[in-house]
């Protein structure tokens, strides 16, 4: 070997053949691997023979290391420079050749070994050298990481094989074993941080040395996060072990010393060496910082893109943490460490004060930018403990140092760089001392509070994360078993220190709770996010049966003084109008009631304002809210049932009906499983298991179920939810038997057991509500299968005994009877259920049972002794009961007819017999009333929304439509004959038809309404005469009518349009009315004044019916019954403002999209009441197609002052739904149609400019209401001109505009390139117009109004000084031809400004200049 190696080394030296380079270089790697392994005591003068001229070998190598491939090579034969740069810079160019990485590998093998430096092999441009061919390398690696894969390999030799050519130039390294050899080079390199000797190389050497490892290591990462070869794989697993441990344990070897400490007599010398290598320790930790840095944060260009940046990050990551963890465990009393290195403790070396200032810490980049900490002199060794700690604080702060530089890096934008590099942080924490922890901990504290919304995002999230561990909350502890400092130390502590620093010394973790809780009031909604997010993680951390006791100490005294000011910022967040803060506040608000719940010391209770919360954000646009926002309700319900609280149980019971059970019937799939398995949580496992407290709330929930008519949409019922479940649970084929047989037994059970008398010890509620509850759930269990029969067969399977259904009414209505008026309305449901059972599956009961089923029924509703409530299902049970007793249809239908007939009969009897006797009215009037609902219910016998229109009273009363199996009835049409129908048409005015003006009680005309309106569903010649009357009790009275009545009539109406759509068309006005029923026009107040406060439900049904029916297009958007829904907005009853708003803003807007732009400018017209104008004659005229029925605006008052903030509300909302694109639409339809009409004569919009005051004698003539609305007009248009949102593109949204920060919880927009430029675009155009058709239009109104002394030119002053602060360039470059103008201008903006700041009483903060001023409060 040793003959080789000198052949090899002295054709290294001699020869200019490249081909022969190449095999000398080979051979002596082979004699250096062979000395490997043959022996461990291996140094570089052992190695290589003593012959070998090393000054020469070291000048080789780097000559060799350097080559490359020609660049003149690399160039395609042409001239064009497009071409060259393209082919140099587009795609890294091979210009590494093999002989440059042969001698990289030999010199890196020879670093590594001992005796390197005495050997004069380490020099700086050498290293220099190694280091940029393996930056070099890393770069030509990008794009041919799989070449070496996918290429079959001819040998298996370790070897590089290449065909040998003659040229002059040296060839490029062939591409797939590009990778191969740089990952050779790097394995030996790796391990010369343990070299002991490294510490005494010189910084330039161990600077490139540390550069070329790190980088090489995040490289290797990079490249195995690929399919790679075995080889390669081999190599990147041993660079990256080795380059770690060497980080590792760099800085804690111990290096060889030139003196012999014992034989050494001059203390001096002594101290200087050991001075000179703490500088080299500290030296070295900063370039591994340096270099360390970029891969952790994402910015270093490694192979495969972001999968290798993430695995680089990973990789280096790891290496900080172990680097930092043994630099951090040696503690400051060792004396390796420590800056004055001395061990036996003769001499130490004191270390200054080193300034941490932003400008020091953002250097961590740079060698050349850090500041070494100046050392001074040596000092007396009699030093307190406390010196010893301060000597570590230079090499522990350059770690701060670094982590700070990490946290506030801009590459933490996206998210899942900030999550690598915030996890890397938090462990990195972990293994810090104590002191310097906490003075990171305050360094976060001020990043919460940062200008930066980027810092206060990675701050606030950081904060979070150190919340919930463990040590934050032992030294916590530990600190508070502390004694106070003395008062006089306190009060240097506060003139040197900021009161958020000195609450962070006293208490860090009361610190950190409280920039929590402040960046919840954040402006940049990604931050109000977090924040609420990190509250969450904590509650979730302090529900673990793990979570350290300390910190739910901590908590509960934190609770204690700042609870409920958390919880009612959290509840304000829950509205926030972000979808992702108002998911995470609702986390945050259950987890903090959570606590509260399981909590025995009643620290924060839930209140109300929770459940009104979590229940109105079941209705949110967002899927993610909902979802979250019901299990919250959940939650708080299952934690309220152990509650002594039982009002606030029932509140939160009624609630969750009414918005978690509904979600089954969602759109969302994800969210009706999720409400799936909440539903089955609160009801069905409580019952099943027989849990006392649990199952007490479930049958409760369960009889205050309540139906309603329709299965979709906000009017979701709650019995059809139910009836989805249950369907879910048991009659799904996905249901085990076990589940179906212990769910039909216990319903089933429950059912029968409720008919007796109770002899158990429960209370008559509980009892009442298990009885209710039974009924109802069996009733939504028979509901669920699609055939009766399959309910019958599977309860035969199982061996229920069904046959007590048929008399089950009966039994109820005999106990509500007897009963207590208490009891009766539960009866009464228990009833109703029970028929709607018999009803379907009385077929399955045999003929016998349903005969007499039918015959006690008959009884009962001809002796008019069932309720109302109960009528209709006793009908519905009649005709099914009927039905079940006959072979076939013909038989059906006769006895229908017949039945029903007797039953017309009595009805007619005795409503006829109490008109002849008005005395006993009174007394009767609740048979009366049954006997009216009766004739109504019947009426409606075979009846079917899409039956065709039916003729005359007494025509047509056969069957029309076919029957089916499943409504055997249908089509059957039995009219009451005329003389019952003008019975019942006598109680519908407010005294009795053909008495001595008898009144008639309300209750009588209510049910008369509904009534007729059943009977004219399938009567048109009834309904022709009817509409009258019902248009003239809405018309006629609609302030102090019957809100009954009214109701009744307007709900008629509506199913009437239906039906007769041409005939009900022309009383849409008197239905557009009634959305502001009740109200009284003052003309001085801010709205109108409700007379009646139940008229509320008048307007609720209106806008309910009238959405309705435009979404089904039975009705057009006519007249101005858009300005009657934007009304609706602002009623003074927050549920019929918030339903008008919800149905505006939903269903109407999707069907019409541009609904609310082609009526803007319309509004504001109609709402000031501007009649005269052409813009408001042509509003009402909209669509009307020459009918006179126009609807109007009549008993609406919104203009003038009284009215401004009502119209500034429905400004606002319309603003909120408008695109970019047509708010640019809207600003020039304002600017032309209103402002430039008060320019041109012959309005009033130019009369109140140029003549604002008018003399006594006008008065008359021109009227105040139309010069008052007038100048309204222009007000109000001045006022959305310099509103901010009606700013478009990036000037609408400032917020976001300083930060561009991802939000993790929102999928990237593929589209945000293009969505960033259409804004930009919108941007110039808005300007555009602004500059070159509104300023002149302005310019020209002040004139005007200043001419005419106009109360106007306040208005006009305050927008234009607002265009002029945010264009003042634009506006200067505008008036040039005109300077005297723009003087004015710009005088008058001054002065303007003067007054306003003199009449301001206080400055607004900084935090409260952040906000938006609402338009709602604009002068």
């Amino acid at each position: 070997m040793t003959s080789s190696m000198e052949t090899a080394l002295q054709d290294l030296l001699t020869s200019e053949n490249t081909s022969q380079i190449e095999s000398s270089l080979k051979v002596i790697i082979h004699c250096l691997n062979h000395d490997k392994k043959e022996s461990r005591n291996v140094t570089v003068r052992n190695s290589l023979p003593e012959s070998t001229d090393l000054s020469r070998l070291i000048r080789v190598l780097e000559s060799l290391i350097t080559a490359r491939v020609p660049t003149e090579t690399l160039l395609p034969g042409t001239y064009d420079d497009e071409a060259n740069e393209h082919a140099l810079a587009h795609n890294p160019a091979l210009t590494l050749t093999t002989i440059s990485l042969l001698s990289a590998r030999i010199y890196a093998q020879l670093l590594a070994l001992p005796g390197a430096l005495g050997a004069g092999l380490v020099e700086a441009q050498a290293t220099s050298a190694l280091a940029a061919l393996l930056r070099r390398w890393r770069e030509e690696c990008i794009g041919r990481e799989k070449t070496a894969w996918k290429h079959e390999r001819e040998s298996d030799d370790e070897s590089m094989v290449k065909e040998v050519t003659e040229d002059s130039f040296p060839s490029p390294v062939p591409e797939h074993q590009l990778v191969t050899c740089g990952l050779e080079v790097l394995v030996p390199l790796s391990r010369c941080l343990l070299n002991r000797e490294f510490l005494t190389w010189s910084s330039e050497a161990r600077d490139s040395i540390v550069d070329a490892i790190v980088a090489g290591m995040a490289t290797s990462a990079a490249i195995q996060s690929v399919k790679i070869t075995d080889r390669e794989e081999t190599l990147c697993r041993n660079v990256i072990t080795a380059a770690t441990e060497s980080i590792h344990q760099c800085l804690v070897l111990e290096t060889t010393n030139e003196y012999d400490e014992e034989d050494d007599e001059d203390d001096d010398l002594l101290m200087e060496s050991d001075l000179n290598k703490a500088t080299k320790r500290r030296e070295t930790m900063l370039a591994i910082l340096r270099t360390i840095y970029p891969s952790i944060v994402f910015k270093d260009v490694v192979s495969n893109g972001e999968q290798g940046k993430q695995a680089a990050c990973q990789a280096s990551s790891y290496a900080f943490e172990l680097f930092v963890k043994n630099l951090c465990a040696a503690g400051p009393n060792t004396g390796r460490l420590s800056l004055g290195g001395s061990p036996t403790g003769r001499a130490t070396v004191a270390t200054p004060k080193r300034s941490m200032t932003p400008s020091n810490r953002s250097s961590i980049g740079s060698s050349a930018r850090i500041t070494p900490a100046k050392l001074k002199s040596t000092v007396k060794a009699s030093r307190n403990s406390y010196d010893s700690v301060r000597k570590i604080d230079s090499m522990h702060a350059a770690i701060v140092g670094t982590l700070q530089k990490i946290t506030t890096d801009r590459e933490l934008e996206k998210t899942n760089i900030r999550r690598c590099a915030l996890e890397t942080v938090l462990r990195t924490l972990a293994h810090l001392q104590p002191a310097e922890r906490e003075r990171f901990l305050s360094f976060v504290i001020q990043l919460c509070h940062s200008k930066v919304s980027l810092h206060r995002l990675v701050g606030c999230q950081l904060t979070g994360d150190i919340l919930v561990e463990s040590w934050l909350w032992k030294e916590h502890a530990e600190r508070s078993n502390v004694a106070s400092p003395s008062p006089a130390a306190s009060v240097d502590r506060r003139k040197s220190l900021s009161p958020l620093l000195c609450r962070s010394r006293d208490n860090m973790t009361e610190a950190l709770f409280g920039v929590l809780v402040g960046r919840l009031q954040d402006r940049i909604p990604t931050i109000r996010m977090t924040s609420a997010s990190c509250f969450a993680k904590i509650f979730d951390s302090l529900q673990e049966s793990a979570c350290d006791e300390t910190l739910k100490t901590s908590f509960a005294d934190f609770l204690s003084l700042e609870g409920h000011s958390l919880a009612q910022t959290l509840r304000k967040r829950a509205n926030d109008d972000k979808a992702t803060v108002r998911r995470s506040a609702v986390e945050a608000l259950s987890g903090l009631l959570m606590i509260c719940q399981a909590d025995d010391n009643n620290m924060l209770e839930p209140s109300g304002a929770d459940v009104d919360v979590f229940s109105t954000l079941c209705n949110d646009e967002s899927v993610m809210v909902r979802k979250v926002s019901a299990e919250a309700l959940t939650n708080l319900l299952y934690g309220a049932v152990s509650m002594k609280n039982v009002n606030f149980l029932y509140d939160v019971e009624t609630a969750w009906s009414s918005s978690v059970l509904v979600m089954v019937l969602d759109s969302e799939p994800s969210c009706v499983a999720k409400a799936l398995e909440l539903v089955e949580i609160i009801v069905l496992a409580p019952i099943m298991e027989e849990t006392e407290l649990r199952a007490e709330s479930a049958w409760r929930i369960l009889a205050s179920i309540q139906e309603g008519s329709s299965s979709s949409g906000r009017a979701r019922s709650q019995s059809q939810a139910l009836k989805t479940f249950v369907a879910n649970a048991v009659a799904s084929s996905d249901a085990s038997a076990t589940v179906k047989r212990q769910i039909l037994n216990e319903v089933v059970s429950k059912c029968a057991s409720t008919l007796e008398s109770p002899s158990t010890d429960l209370s008559p509620a509980v009892i009442e509500n298990q009885r209710t509850g039974a009924w109802c759930l069996l009733e939504a269990l028979v509901s669920s299968f699609s055939k009766p029969k399959e309910f019958a067969q599977l309860s035969k399977r199982y061996g229920f005994d069904l046959d007590f259904l048929g008399s089950s009414w009966e039994r109820l209505c005999q106990l509500s009877d007897s009963a207590s008026e208490e009891s009766v309305f539960n009866l009464h449901k228990a009833a109703k259920y029970a028929l709607k059972v018999l009803s379907k599956v009385v077929a399955l009961l045999g003929k016998d049972s349903a005969q007499d089923a039918a015959e006690k029924l008959y009884h009962r509703i001809h002796s008019f002794s069932l309720t109302t409530e109960v009528i209709g299902d006793a009908i519905t049970a009649l005709v099914a009961t009927t039905t079940a007793c006959t072979d076939n249809s013909v038989d059906t239908n006769g006895r229908c007819k017949t039945m029903i007939e007797k039953l017309y009969s009595a009805c007619e009897s005795l409503i006829s017999s109490q008109l002849a006797s008005t005395s006993n009215l009174d007394y009767n009037f609740a048979k009366l009333g049954r006997a009216i609902f009766s004739v109504g219910d019947l009426s409606l016998v075979g009846f079917h929304p899409s039956d065709d229109k039916k003729g005359g009273l007494v025509e047509n009363r056969g069957q029309k439509q076919s029957s089916t199996e499943k409504d055997p009835v249908r089509g059957l049409h039995f009219s009451p004959g005329p003389t019952l129908a003008r019975l019942i048409q006598a109680f519908l005015p407010h005294r009795v038809a053909g008495t001595s003006g008898v009144p008639t009680p309300e209750s009588l005309r209510a049910h008369a309404y509904l009534a007729i309106g059943k009977i004219c569903l399938r009567d048109e010649t009834l309904c022709k005469q009817s509409l009258n009357i019902l248009a003239r009790e809405l018309h006629e009275n609609m302030q102090q009518g019957s809100w009954r009545v009214q109701s009744n009539a307007l709900l008629v109406l509506s199913d009437l349009c239906v039906q007769y759509t041409s005939m009900v068309d022309r009383y849409l006005p008197v239905m557009a009315a009634c959305m502001q029923a009740g109200l009284r026009d003052l003309s001085g107040s801010v709205l109108n004044v409700a007379v009646q406060p139940d008229s509320a439900i008048v307007r609720k049904h209106a806008v309910t019916v009238l959405a309705s029916l435009l979404l089904q297009d039975y009705i057009k958007w006519r007249g101005l019954l858009f300005y009657r829904f934007l009304v609706a907005t602002v009623d003074e009853d927050e549920e019929v403002a918030n339903l008008a708003e919800m149905l505006l803003c939903g269903p109407l807007i999707t069907k019409q999209p541009r609904l609310f732009s082609n009526n803007f400018v319309e509004a504001i017209f109609v709402l000031n009441r501007c009649t005269a104008h052409p813009i408001y004659l042509a509003a009402t005229a909209n669509d009307d197609q020459g009918s006179d029925a126009s609807i109007g605006f009549e008993g609406i008052y919104l203009s003038g002052e009284v009215g401004r903030a009502r119209r500034m509300q429905i400004y606002q909302l319309l603003l909120s739904r408008v695109s970019d694109e047509e708010k640019l639409g809207l600003t020039a339809r304002i600017t032309k149609e209103v402002l430039g009409s008060a320019l041109k004569g012959g309005n009033d919009l130019h009369e109140v400019c140029t003549n604002p005051f008018v003399d006594d004698d006008e008065v008359l003539k021109k009227g105040v209401d139309s010069r008052e609305s007038a100048m309204a007009v222009l007000s109000d248009a001045l006022a959305i001109l310099s509103d901010p949102s009606m700013k478009v593109g990036r000037s609408a949204n400032k917020d976001t505009e300083e930060e561009d920060i991802e939000d993790p919880n929102v999928t990237s927009n593929a589209n945000k390139t293009i969505q960033v430029a259409k804004g930009t675009l919108f941007s110039k155009i808005s300007k555009k117009h602004l500059l070159e058709i509104l300023l002149p239009i302005l310019c020209q109104l002040k004139v005007v109004l200043q001419k005419s002394q106009s109360p106007l030119l306040k208005n006009l002053m305050s927008f234009l000084v607002d265009v002029y602060r945010q264009n003042k360039d634009e506006t200067k470059e505008f008036l040039a031809n005109d300077p005297s103008l723009y003087q004015e201008i710009e005088y008058d903006a001054r002065q303007f400004i003067k007054k306003r700041a003199w009449r301001t009483p206080a400055k607004k903060s900084k935090n409260a200049a952040t906000l938006r001023t609402p338009l709602s409060v604009k002068q």
